[in-house]
């Protein structure tokens, strides 16, 4: 499969057409995290077309994360970027989904 989920609405009620057609987003959840040379390749679960944004920070109680790099596009189930500066002594990371 492609990675992606969909719900069809066949009965009437609220506000849905019968016919209608639901694409579900799934949370991108962290897969793994490899040291390979001097950066990091990190994996997450994904969905074909859904555009994630990868961030970092150096502080998990701050809100100051720092985009790495632009937004992905999802190509699968699996989803890769590499991390080719990651300087100091920590580093946090987390991806989004974006709408």
């Amino acid at each position: 499969t492609n990675g992606n989920f969909y719900v069809a609405c066949e009965g009437s009620g609220y506000s849905f057409n019968p016919g209608t057609i639901f694409c579900l987003t799934v949370p991108p959840v962290m897969q793994s995290m490899a040291w390979a040379g001097n950066a990091w390749n990190l994996s997450w679960n994904g969905q074909t077309g859904q555009k994630y944004q990868m961030q970092w920070s150096t502080n998990l109680n701050s809100n100051a994360w720092i985009n790495l790099g632009s937004p992905l596009s999802g190509q699968g189930p699996t989803i890769n970027r590499m991390d080719g500066s990651p300087q100091g002594p920590q580093r946090f990371y987390r991806v989004m989904a974006l709408p």
